[in-house]
């Protein structure tokens, strides 16, 4: 298997997991935040760990622009959801 194939097996695995476990907890966390709750300590290190694990996939896929759409939307979602929860934390 040469590097090119490895590669393209990892970033799948890492998609799946991003669009079948990771992004449906973003979102849920989306509307608890929407509803002025705040997030629990597991929630806020669940979204720092997603953004760190996006930010290494971004390094990943340099070269793949078919999945740098997907991984910038979701990046671009936990930047939105730390901002809420800063403001819910702040009381605004």
């Amino acid at each position: 298997m040469d590097k090119s194939t490895s590669e393209i097996g990892v970033i799948t695995a890492v998609i799946e997991r991003l669009v079948t476990q990771e992004l449906p907890r973003l979102q849920a966390m989306e509307e608890k935040l929407d509803k002025g709750e705040r997030l629990s300590d597991s929630e806020l290190g669940f979204l720092e760990e997603v953004s760190t694990d996006g930010n290494e996939v971004l390094r990943m896929i340099d070269h793949h622009p078919e999945y740098q759409e997907l991984t910038a939307k979701v990046l671009g979602l936990c930047a939105k959801l730390i901002s809420k929860a800063v403001d819910v934390e702040r009381g605004k």
